[in-house]
């Protein structure tokens, strides 16, 4: 399959993509159809908390002279720096699919089309949080490390 118009992406990961995206959206219309507001709080809430272990997880296996380059820069800062950029791209989506999974409870439409729905609304929300957190990272360290 020639995914030359996607860059440097995978099949699997193309795969992963729409599955996850599908996955996601299933678990946020469903919950919210059975739980409602308690569901989107539940959800909005491990969003958080996957941000802030991605963030930890990449910060903890960076070199601790890594941004030398910034002397202004302590490593303390730059663990925020790091929240930051996982947050947009976890935020992003998660505020999208589960407001909309939210919006859609009181539709008197199928589940499976509520599924629909935020599925495209997911897979446009994963790439608009994955660019921006790439213009953050642009912003936030200028700079490439040294």
């Amino acid at each position: 399959m020639d995914l030359s118009i996607l860059g440097d992406v995978t099949p699997l990961a193309v795969v992963a993509f729409l599955v996850g995206s599908i996955l996601f959206a299933t678990i946020a219309v469903i919950a919210t159809d059975r739980f409602g507001a308690y569901a989107t709080m539940v959800l909005g809430t491990l969003a958080v908390i996957a941000a802030v272990v991605d963030a930890s997880r990449e910060w903890f296996d960076e070199a601790g002279d890594v941004h030398v380059n910034n002397p202004d820069l302590t490593r303390f800062a730059d663990w925020f720096n790091h929240v930051k950029l996982s947050g947009v791209s976890f935020l992003i989506p998660a505020a999208v699919v589960v407001g909309l999974a939210f919006a859609l409870r009181r539709m008197r439409v199928s589940v499976a089309t509520k599924i629909a729905v935020t599925s495209v609304a997911a897979m446009v929300a994963i790439a608009l949080g994955l660019d921006v957190r790439e213009i953050l990272m642009g912003l936030t360290y200028p700079d490439p490390p040294t």
